[in-house]
């Protein structure tokens, strides 16, 4: 499951939101996002970042006292968390009754100059602040038995830390796995004909039969920049939807599909000079070996090692799945 969404709702018009225009920087693992409402210019900065586990979001705009917005917390229907708030800090955890699977503690933070902050129920409120930075912290009982001072203490270094200082220290951690690897496929197109077009239109020239070699190199770019974003050392391998899965109930329950989807996620990780991000997967592979010795033995009556067409993040190897075929695919 996903751990949850954050909802931002802001106080501009989106009748009169112009000159819109997001994009991720793929060499320094950040997305923006700008608009123009009435006449105000807004910009929002996001990052993920693997130096100081927390994502930020970051929100200006270019007049002082326009930033406003509620923010909220939410797992669907699925109600297995409580919520609380204190301050300029709202939480999101499992409920203290939970006693089997995993439990989790989400926190958001917001760090602002000018304007007021406060909370109201489960709401965070921003009222006419000038900057406002947003720090998402996140911990489960799989890796840590107090997850929940977990989640504060990733809090509250980063909010000493302060925003500058994590940007550039994301961006440091993130470009020495990116920029081991550039590929640059000319095109003999001219730049100006690629000028101003974002990916949607690049894709669409594609399709009607115009050359883009250019959109190649951007691809094979993209598909480095997800495997750096999801598998680091000591973390879990990628699984089938990734760690950004959206769904509570996700297809196949975001599983490892070790017959082929695994293998492929993993193609780019030493082609594409990645050998760190391959290590998750490796150390996957060593939990597996004790189960996979007791299903060896249990269910073949055999010596050695035998997994199924898929495992989970308990590194399970006896059959999975209510589909007969894939079931007892060794």
């Amino acid at each position: 499951q996903t751990m949850g969404d954050l909802f931002i709702n802001f106080q501009t018009d989106e009748c009169v939101a112009e000159n819109y225009t997001r994009e991720l920087d793929l060499e320094r693992g950040v997305v923006t996002v700008g608009f123009t409402s009435n006449g105000l210019n807004y910009t929002r900065r996001y990052f993920s970042s693997a130096a100081d586990q927390v994502m930020v979001i970051h929100i200006t705009a270019d007049r002082p006292g326009a930033v406003s917005f509620t923010a909220n917390l939410r797992r669907s229907r699925y109600l297995d968390a409580v919520k609380a708030s204190t301050g300029n800090t709202i939480t999101m955890f499992a409920c203290c009754g939970a006693e089997k699977g995993i439990r989790f503690c989400t926190m958001v933070r917001a760090i602002y100059e000018g304007g007021t902050v406060s909370t109201i129920g489960e709401n965070l409120v921003v009222e006419g602040a000038n900057v406002v930075t947003l720090l998402l912290s996140a911990s489960t009982s799989f890796y840590n038995d107090d997850y929940h001072g977990k989640s504060i203490e990733y809090l509250n270094k980063a909010e000493v830390k302060g925003y500058n200082a994590l940007l550039a220290d994301h961006v440091a951690d993130y470009s020495r796995f990116f920029s081991r690897v550039s590929l640059k496929i000319c095109n003999g197109i001219g730049k100006n004909e690629l000028a101003g077009l974002d990916t949607e239109q690049r894709l669409e020239r594609l399709r009607n039969g115009k050359e883009d070699t250019g959109l190649v190199s951007l691809y094979f770019q993209y598909g480095r920049y997800l495997l750096i974003s999801c598998s680091r050392p000591g973390t879990l391998p990628a699984n089938l939807q990734g760690i950004w899965n959206r769904d509570m109930l996700p297809p196949w329950d975001s599983k490892y599909t070790i017959n082929i989807n695994t293998e492929m996620n993993y193609w780019p990780a030493e082609s594409c000079n990645l050998s760190e991000c391959h290590e998750p997967l490796f150390d996957h592979i060593e939990r597996m070996r004790s189960p996979g010795r007791k299903t060896a033995q249990i269910m073949y009556g055999c010596r050695g090692f035998v997994a199924h067409h898929n495992t989970d993040i308990w590194a399970d190897t006896a059959p999975q799945d209510i589909y007969i075929p894939a079931t007892y695919w060794p």
